[in-house]
């Protein structure tokens, strides 16, 4: 599965999360996360998503939210849009908009569950994150 770096956002600071050092190995040529280690980063975007849709404005979104690109989510032809992106509070952007990074996480989740299942018996399986 390939997502556009600028989608990867809402996803990145939460794998961050269980693995602390993804962002140190983020443009190798390759990072390898255990079946393991990826499934507590699947069960971290879970409580994201619950955040996100059932509140958008905890404080601890804060730094996630500082983040994300939100610019991939205003999908508007005004050029001049992203400046009435930056004059909202991006916390209150991130509420407009939480059905939309809900879906992404699904998406990814679903995926990925997918994929552990389809592998279910191979001892070494691994996920590669990397930048582009």
């Amino acid at each position: 599965m390939k997502i556009e770096e600028e989608s990867a956002s809402f996803i990145l600071p939460f794998i961050n999360d269980i693995y602390p050092d993804f962002y140190a190995r983020y443009y190798l040529s390759s990072n390898h996360i255990s079946s393991e280690m990826w499934c507590r980063i699947l069960d971290r975007l879970r409580e994201a998503k619950k955040m996100i849709l059932e509140d958008s404005f905890n404080p601890i979104l804060k730094p996630y939210i500082e983040k994300f690109n939100l610019f991939v989510l205003s999908n508007h032809p005004d050029t001049n849009y992203w400046d009435k992106i930056k004059k909202t509070d991006d916390a209150q952007f991130v509420f407009e908009h939480r059905y939309e990074i809900a879906n992404l996480y699904d998406v990814f989740i679903k995926w990925s569950e997918a994929q552990l299942k389809a592998h279910v018996y191979c001892d070494d399986l691994m996920f590669n994150i990397q930048g582009p």
